[in-house]
């Protein structure tokens, strides 16, 4: 029996020593993650030069990784932004086609004319507290869309005009009708009258206009309307201003800014001879 303790046996069956089995070490491009022990004080000096170019390599790819995150980001946000305007383009586009097919085929109404049919259209209206002069006339309207409009309504408004005043500054005022009109209308308080007025058709009638005169002075005036009314294709309003000039007759100045004024006799009726309306036209407000 052998007494002595057991050896390793570090040969093969050829009788020649094997080498003991090492581990090599970790890389990373070439690089030792980790460093051999330093075997002095220059071994030392030069691994930690290793060491700092290994962290600045691994800081740069770090960078880069970064630059590229954010470029990615900034890619994909710049897609989104670009997607999003695209996306606003065509919904501006189609809404745009579908207002213009709205607009071909809806109702147009604008006013054709307005005549002064009494003998006596004018006449200054001393019974109510007010005390205005009062204008009768008769108006027509024509349709000249493509489909029937409803709910048609009428609403007028005089600015007086002094003797050899301008008669250009009117739009204001109209836009102050149709104003007070639409407001009215959006919350379901302006329905018109029930005539259903079809394409190509005209509708004709009488009304009463007040004109406000604080003196009794020869004068002239616009009279500013704001026609209101709804298509059978869609539910919103639409408005259509007209103006006309009522003053004695004559020619204007040489821009149609000043007209003749009217003058007041007694008894305070003016006769159809001594009145004169021009400038007729659908102006202003298109809706």
């Amino acid at each position: 029996m052998d007494n002595n303790p057991q050896q390793k046996d570090n040969s093969n069956h050829t009788g020649r020593a094997q080498p003991e089995e090492t581990t090599a070490p970790a890389t990373f491009f070439g690089q030792r993650l980790v460093p051999e022990s330093p075997k002095n004080e220059h071994d030392r000096y030069l691994e930690e030069i290793k060491l700092r170019k290994l962290n600045t390599f691994l800081t740069a790819i770090g960078a880069i990784i970064g630059s590229l995150s954010t470029a990615l980001a900034l890619f994909a946000l710049l897609a989104s932004q670009d997607a999003a305007r695209s996306s606003r383009i065509a919904a501006t586009e189609a809404k745009r086609q579908a207002d213009a097919a709205l607009a071909d085929q809806r109702a147009w109404l604008g006013l054709e004319s307005v005549e002064l049919t009494d003998a006596n259209p004018l006449w200054f209206d001393s019974t109510g507290s007010e005390r205005n002069w009062r204008l009768r006339v008769k108006y027509t309207v024509r349709n000249s869309g493509r489909s029937p409009a409803r709910e048609f309504r009428l609403d007028w408004k005089a600015i007086v005009r002094a003797d050899n005043e301008s008669h250009l500054k009117w739009r204001p005022t109209q836009d102050n009708v149709c104003d007070n009109v639409l407001v009215l209308a959006n919350i379901g308080q302006a329905a018109g009258d029930r005539y259903m007025i079809l394409p190509g058709a005209t509708l004709s009638q009488w009304d009463i206009i007040k004109i406000p005169i604080k003196q009794e002075a020869p004068f002239s005036a616009d009279i500013v309307g704001c026609i209101t009314y709804r298509t059978t294709i869609d539910e919103a309003p639409h408005q259509s201003g007209i103006t006309f000039t009522l003053s004695a007759p004559g020619p204007s100045s040489k821009y149609d800014d000043i007209f003749p004024s009217i003058a007041i006799g007694d008894p305070k009726v003016v006769p159809k001879d001594k009145l004169q309306i021009s400038r007729v036209f659908t102006a202003g407000r298109v809706d």
